[in-house]
């Protein structure tokens, strides 16, 4: 039977539910990258809404920390990194 590519059945649902566990862990993963993201942004306007009031005050602002991201050049683009998966 595997020669012809059917699989045992205890070997299908074992492979559907590892599936399943797979799919849940990229939705939860998925949601802590939109989380991150969204604080990220928050903190990046504070700073930058703090530096504006430092520059009004006439006070020099602290230098700028260079900013390293793994995905700087994947951000830039259009398409995502990770591939969108529908969930049930």
């Amino acid at each position: 039977m595997l020669q012809k590519g059917y699989l045992p059945a205890e070997d299908y649902f074992g492979i559907m539910a590892l599936n399943k566990e797979y799919r849940a862990q990229h939705v939860k993963l998925r949601a802590e990258l939109v989380n991150i993201k969204v604080e990220n942004e928050r903190l990046r306007m504070e700073e930058t809404f703090l530096r504006d009031g430092v520059r009004q005050a006439g006070l020099d602002a602290p230098a700028e920390v260079p900013v390293t991201c793994i995905h700087s050049a994947a951000s830039a683009s259009s398409t995502s990194p990770l591939p969108d998966v529908k969930e049930d």
